[in-house]
């Protein structure tokens, strides 16, 4: 039924909600350097903030143009690109300084 995936959707996503809630700042604090550990951990927070702020307004904001199912895979799509862009700047971190 549609309770149970309902359920079922709802209890994957809080899982892979507290494993990025515990691993982000884990992952961020450990890719730099001692003294930069603690701005490293708050920029992952205030990514991971501002993304659940603005995620849901962007969605609403393309329903009005596009149907639902665009309009998440979009605004997925766009959550991406800093994390592109980040991970080709430390790929690449002589062509940044």
């Amino acid at each position: 039924s549609h309770v149970a995936l309902s359920a079922v959707v709802l209890a994957v996503s809080g899982l892979a909600a507290g494993a990025l809630q515990v691993l982000g700042p884990a992952i961020a604090a450990e890719s730099v350097h001692p003294e930069e550990r603690g701005e490293a951990i708050a920029a992952s927070g205030t990514f991971r903030a501002a993304a659940l702020f603005t995620a849901p307004l962007a969605v609403a904001g393309l329903v009005v143009v596009l149907p639902l199912a665009p309009a998440v895979a979009l605004v997925g799509a766009a959550m991406t690109v800093p994390a592109i862009a980040l991970r080709r700047r430390t790929a690449a971190p002589e062509a940044f300084t």
